[in-house]
């Protein structure tokens, strides 16, 4: 009877064993999977702060070293390590993720800023073009009407030619009538010598 009664409490005791061993295993088998569940955030929170590590250089990298300078009086910038612990990567990617929007927002309102001067230098191009072309055409009608001008004679010029014509008329007349009267006073001449007598 003793011994009955002593293996089923020998059973009951293997019985409860077991049970604790399950349950053992069961939270084991809890804490592996939240271990991988861990590794697994900590991986993604390395690769997300990979990714934004290196957008963040890219951007880094586009600003003169004047820029450089503003941004790190600005927000005081330093350079982190690469840390394994949850809750320092959470803040380097927090971080990052801010400071790389502030350097998208500074990039875009210098090429706002660009855009603008850009749109001032061509209007000032086009209002110097417009001057150069008012003063071409302007000279290209002065050139026309000088063109014109000394193509068609003035009055003045007309006049001058006129009086010109008139003074050679004269004055070839006044010639023929000289030469006739130097004929004319040569065969008189002749007419009167006597024969032989040498003129």
């Amino acid at each position: 009877m003793n011994n009955y009664v002593y293996g089923q409490n020998q059973q009951g005791i293997i019985q409860q064993l077991f049970l604790k061993i399950e349950q053992l295993m069961t939270e084991i088998q809890k804490l592996t999977n939240f271990s991988n569940q861990l590794i697994m955030n900590l991986q993604t929170q390395e690769n997300q702060y990979n990714s934004l590590k290196r957008q963040f250089n890219d951007l880094w990298g586009q600003l003169s070293e004047q820029q450089k300078i503003w941004f790190n009086l600005k927000n005081n910038t330093q350079h982190y390590t690469l840390s394994n612990e949850a809750f320092v990567m959470t803040n380097l990617i927090t971080d990052i993720k801010s400071r790389v929007s502030e350097i998208q927002q500074f990039n875009s309102y210098q090429y706002d800023q660009y855009k603008y001067k850009k749109c001032q230098l061509c209007q000032e191009k086009d209002y110097t073009i417009s001057n150069l072309k008012a003063q071409i055409q302007k000279q290209a009608q002065i050139l026309i009407k000088l063109q014109q001008d000394s193509e068609t004679p003035q009055p003045q010029i007309q006049n001058n030619i006129a009086n010109y014509s008139n003074q050679r008329i004269h004055t070839d007349g006044f010639t023929r009538q000289r030469f006739a009267s130097q004929k004319l006073f040569q065969s008189n001449l002749s007419t009167t010598t006597a024969p032989g007598s040498r003129f």
